[in-house]
């Protein structure tokens, strides 16, 4: 059995987010065999006696997300009804939607019904003592209901009816409200239905209609439906029925109805059908007398033994944070919570909960329902609140972030609530706001972060007081801009998200008062963080700048449309199905049948009445597809709906090949057209659709139809101009230096594929070297084992006292240091063993404080296979840091991906490469108490440079690479530790992390960098030359004009040929560069001091040379050699072209 989480609500103080771990020691199996990992509880008071609560639970069958709510039935505030949609119950309604309609602050769905509009309920309802629907008398189906006094109970109910006739005959009446397959006994329709009977489908029978207002026929009709009189009723039949109904009454006849209920419905003031019986009397029934198979959302409802609490539940599912129940492990569920007796309702895509959140005014939908958004139903059960606004009994504080950038602001706003939570109007101005710490103060409401730290804000009004926890970030190191890319339509407007992001990894959402914005073209305007669209199509960039820190976000502006497929001709389009044996087609129709434009649309034929799997109909658009045009954004698609609240979506691939499927539609709740459109995932363009297809998931659903489509077009933006952005901040780790103390290194892992090439083997042993010297007491091996124990202590003899990742869990205590080491090699702890969740908590529950903790596994948490999982992993270790105080460090393989790092709340995350990565390194780790230090040394073979020339006055970033053993490049700056050297005889400055050089004065300096025993010098020419070629400079790119051993001036042929407007290409079989321009062939080779000119041979004094990948020239000749003039200006330092 699962512990019960309980809110203890103290007095005047109200915890919005409870949320507790519980360690698994002390939990016994959750449900059948499952063990359960990690359980954690949040929730807030919805009004005076209803609480409610969010479960996550995770097990080792995976993840449940359990939503309770929780009524005190002795509350005078608290009243509990049945409700229907403001249209009756054959127009379904969103849960939501129903419940702000009714005036309610909670409910849940209710009773099982027909999946079709129009709809009814298959149970009974009976809402503030009037009979809304009556039961259909089905097998095992039995029902909540509750009386006047608010005494729930279970009941199994009963219906039967009659119509007597003034004569004293009758008529059998088979329900009220109700929708059946035959009508030949009579049934009741009162205006809680809809405003007409229910039509009947295409060749069905004329029905006979006796239209009754205060107990007295009005009127008699025929044919397929009627208007139900508000203040009267219709008595609706066909055959048998419909003859009795014209043969005994006419019109001013009085209407006798005699409808009985079992047991006696007198005394309940609601009543609600459902399904099985869950909990009966503290026990779970050996058997459930109506059992829906398999693993589905749920809800269900009960009430505790003495009948005071009344609990409502639902279980998400058929999604990864929550794969649902089965309905066995739905009543011990229910049993767990208190439920002393307890009923299944409606569940699948129908599983909805909805509540008014503290201190909000209207209500939401608070679990996560399967098909993405609500699913019409026809009742729920409500909870309301009954008593008056009262007087203010406590305060709320209400901020966009309680984390707060360093000299920044950030608004605080106060909310009083009375004893059952409602909302209270008062003078906020005279709330008195302070924070504790010194780490700012307030101005007004205004709180200005003036210190790093925390502390607490603090909202008193007169002698009521609220509290919130506040952290004042360390000087931000980067600013983002969410989102980052935005596509509007002309005068539409969206809101950015600006936040910055300090060293630990903190992140504070600015004030809009704090970020000034720049907008780059004619895109729009900024208010604020409201971003207002222009009226004419456009591409640019919003620019924030927040205390020396910039970020940008991409605009495009405007749309142009496509027609890609107008549905005339079926042109290779089908009809297929999921199972096979779903029935369907589709086709090219024309008028009378729904068209949109044009002289046909396309049908689509399905048939899910076979079967209770999911079951989907497909148009496929061939083995080929639809291509898309380049830069499609949208899809917009014409779609006839026949209101059966079908799930529509649409397949698509990349041009790499990869399928996302994307909803149109999740439900078509509309008769007629409607355009509707789907913004398509980022991917490499273009696209093509392969399918548009209609699915069910619901096994009770039972239905058929068809939706037709029209004008399916492409939405195609702009291109996005990255040049617009700013440089990105880079984010330096300041722990990434020499440290001292307890030293230990990390390696990555081998392959697993071809683990014994040689260059690998080379890696292996340089990483050992590196380790060794650096007197480390411990080596982790970080990655997947890649050999047997035996293969793997041979090939890491050489690393004292070594580790390896991916060989299950162990925890040891080193002398400055804890390490835990975690194993996901089958692509999470769970999968693995699922025993780590258990040992890992109750290990971090007793490690030792005062060490720092390092956490050490094959992969990252963000690379797990459920993303959910390592999102758990990361969450529990940032809470342990910041309980414990420990540093706390987590190690991961990177893979082939080269080293990384970033903080993340005060955690750190240090990703390893692999030794067959392009940028194998490795990491010394030194830890003094609990500070931590590391320093990433590359594993190298030999360094080389691509940077000869340098411009002085100007700031270039040296291409020094360092060779690994299988002779892949990597850039020697940040994050990689190298020694340094820079001789000039004059000023000059070098950036160790970025490689940024640059001196003013022209000559020849020397870099000498050392990486471990590797060592290389390199001569680097600073030069003032530059070319101008009629007064325009030539930009070079990569290599600049220098002058050579023989005096010469040499530059890259391509850029000054181009300028001459000569055309440049390159024979790599002759090694030879070929100039056209007019009627002259220059042809060049290298390392020769002449060339061929339309035939003939020109020598010069100096030889043409490739230089990291350039072609380099003396310039003079190349000049001349294409027509024009050349000059020196000496002054300038400036080879001039005229031409």
């Amino acid at each position: 059995m699962l512990h019960k989480f309980k809110n203890h609500w103290k007095d005047r103080l109200i915890p919005l987010l409870v949320a507790i771990l519980i360690f698994t020691s002390f939990l016994t199996p959750a449900f059948g065999q499952e063990i359960l990992l990690y359980q954690e509880s949040q929730g807030f008071p919805v009004t005076g006696g209803v609480t409610y609560e969010e479960q996550t639970i995770f097990t080792s069958q995976g993840w449940q997300k359990i939503h309770i709510l929780r009524a005190d039935l002795t509350s005078d505030n608290v009243d509990i009804d049945t409700i229907i949609g403001s249209n009756g119950l054959s127009q379904r309604a969103p849960l939501n939607k129903m419940v702000q309609d009714n005036g309610a602050i909670a409910g849940i769905n209710g009773d099982f019904f027909i999946m079709a509009t129009p709809s009814a309920p298959i149970g009974p309802q009976i809402s503030n003592g009037k009979l809304i629907s009556t039961p259909l008398n089905l097998q095992g189906m039995s029902s909540i209901a509750m009386t006047y006094d608010k005494i729930p109970q279970i009941l199994t109910m009963t219906f039967s009816g009659k119509l007597i006739a003034p004569d004293r005959s009758y008529y059998f009446v088979d329900g009220v409200n109700k929708i059946r397959d035959s009508y030949n006994h009579i049934f009741v329709y009162t205006p809680e239905f809809g405003q007409s009977t229910p039509k009947l489908g295409n060749g069905a029978p004329n029905l006979t209609f006796l239209t009754v207002k205060d107990n007295t026929i009005i009127n008699i009709s025929e044919g397929q439906t009627t208007e139900i009189p508000k203040d009267g009723l219709v008595l609706m039949a066909w055959g048998e029925g419909a003859a009795f109904m014209k043969g005994h009454f006419q019109i001013g006849d009085p209407v006798e109805l005699e409808l009985s209920i079992a047991p006696d419905i007198s005394n309940l003031k609601m009543a609600l059908g459902g399904g099985a019986v869950l909990v009966d009397n503290g026990a779970i029934p050996q058997t459930f007398a109506h059992n829906i198979a398999g693993t589905h959302p749920r809800t269900a409802i009960g009430f505790t033994a003495d009948k005071k609490t009344m609990i409502m539940v639902v279980v998400d599912g058929r999604q990864a944070q929550s794969r649902g129940m089965t309905q066995q492990e739905l009543a011990q569920l229910m049993l767990n919570l208190g439920a002393y007796n307890a009923l299944n309702l409606d569940g699948g895509g129908s599983s909805t909960m909805v509540a008014r959140p503290f201190c909000q005014t209207q209500t939401q939908v608070l679990n996560s329902v399967s098909e993405g958004v609500q699913r019409l139903i026809t009742n729920a059960v409500a909870i309301f609140a009954r008593e008056p606004v009262g007087q203010i009994y406590g305060l709320n504080i209400v901020s966009s972030s309680f984390n707060i950038a360093k000299s920044g602001h950030m608004t605080f706003q106060a909310q009083a609530y009375d004893k059952n939570y409602n909302l209270v109007d008062f003078d906020s101005s005279k709330v008195v706001w302070s924070v504790s710490n010194d780490i700012g103060y307030f101005e007004g409401n205004v709180f200005v972060a003036e210190k790093s730290g925390t502390g607490k804000v603090t909202a008193s009004f007169g002698d009521i007081q609220a509290s919130s926890d506040i952290r004042v970030l360390k000087d931000g190191v980067t600013l983002a801009i969410e989102p980052s890319k935005v596509q509007l339509n002309p005068g539409a407007k969206t809101t950015f998200r600006v936040s910055v992001i300090d060293a630990e990894g903190f992140k504070a959402l600015l004030d809009p008062s704090d970020i000034k914005w720049k907008i780059v073209g004619d895109i729009g305007s900024m208010s604020g963080l409201e971003f207002t669209a222009g009226q004419t199509p456009a591409s640019g960039a919003v620019i924030g700048e927040f205390s020396g820190l910039t970020a940008g976000a991409l605009v495009q502006v405007g749309y142009y449309s496509q027609v890609v497929d107008n549905f005339e001709t079926l042109n290779g389009k089908n009809f297929t199905s999921y199972p096979a044996d779903v029935k369907g087609a589709f086709s090219i129709v024309s008028a009378p049948e729904p068209v949109y434009s044009g002289q046909a649309s396309g049908r689509l034929d399905y048939d899910f009445t076979a079967g209770n799997a999911t079951r989907a109909a497909y148009l496929s658009f061939g083995n080929s597809g639809k291509a898309l045009p380049l830069n499609t954004s949208k899809i917009s698609l014409w779609v006839y709906g026949d209101n059966q609240g079908e799930w529509l979506r649409v397949s698509v691939n990349d041009a790499s090949g990869k399928e996302t499927i994307l909803d149109l539609a999740r439900s078509v709740d509309w008769d007629g057209w409607k355009q509707i459109e789907v913004t398509l995932p980022s991917g490499k363009q273009p696209f093509t659709l392969k399918t548009i297809y209609v699915v069910e998931t619901d096994p009770e659903a039972s239905i058929k139809g068809a939706v037709y489509f029209d004008d399916l077009t492409a939405l195609i933006a702009g291109n996005y101009n990255e040049s617009l952005l700013p440089q990105p901040t880079v984010w330096t780790d300041t722990a990434n230096q020499k440290g001292s103390g307890f030293t230990f290194g990390a390696v990555g892992a081998k392959p697993l594929v071809n683990p014994d090439q040689e260059s690998y083997t080379r890696t292996m042993s340089a990483a050992a070297k590196i380790i060794n010297n650096s007197n480390a007491s411990l080596t982790l091996v970080v990655g997947q084992p890649w050999a047997d124990n035996g293969s793997l202590s041979s090939q890491l003899k050489d690393f004292r006292n070594y580790k390896m990742t991916g060989k299950g869990y162990a925890v040891s205590s080193e002398k400055g240091a804890n390490f835990m080491l975690l194993d996901a090699t089958k692509g999470s702890l769970r999968l693995t063993d699922y025993n780590q969740w258990i040992n890992l908590q109750k290990d971090l529950a007793s490690l030792d404080k005062s060490k720092a903790l390092f956490v050490v596994l094959d992969r990252m948490p963000e690379n797990f296979s459920d993303t959910l999982e390592g999102d758990l992993l990361k969450k529990i270790l940032i809470s342990h840091a910041k309980s414990s105080g420990s540093s706390v460090w987590v190690i991961g393989g990177a893979g082939a991906a080269p080293f990384s790092s970033r903080a993340e709340d005060g955690v750190h995350f240090v990703s390893i490469p692999s030794i067959n990565s392009p940028e194998p390194a490795t990491v010394v780790f030194n830890v003094s108490d609990q500070a931590v230090n590391y320093q990433v040394i590359p594993i190298v073979d030999q360094i080389v440079s691509e940077t000869v020339t340098v411009k002085a006055g100007t700031a270039t970033n040296l291409k020094i690479y360092g060779v690994s053993p299988a002779g892949s490049k990597m850039l020697l700056g940040y994050p990689y530790t190298c020694d340094w050297k820079v001789s000039y005889s004059k000023p000059v400055g070098f950036d160790t992390k970025t490689l940024a050089f640059k001196a003013v004065d022209p000559g020849t300096a020397t870099i000498e960098v050392k990486v471990g025993n590797i060592s290389k010098s390199f001569p680097i020419i600073i030069t003032d030359i530059s070319v101008v070629v009629n007064g325009k400079e030539v930009v070079f790119p990569d290599e600049l004009p220098y002058v050579n051993q023989d005096n010469r001036t040499m530059v890259p042929v391509r850029f000054v040929s181009e300028s001459l407007g000569a055309q440049v290409e390159w024979d790599n079989d002759n090694r030879m560069v070929i100039i056209c321009k007019d009627d002259k062939t220059i042809k060049l080779k290298i390392g020769e001091s002449k060339a061929d000119v339309n035939g003939k041979t020109v020598t010069f004094d100096t030889s043409a040379i490739i230089q990291n990948s350039r072609t380099m020239v003396p310039v003079r000749f190349i000049s001349e050699a294409l027509g024009a003039k050349v000059s020196w200006n000496q002054t300038i330092k400036t080879v001039e072209i005229q031409y």
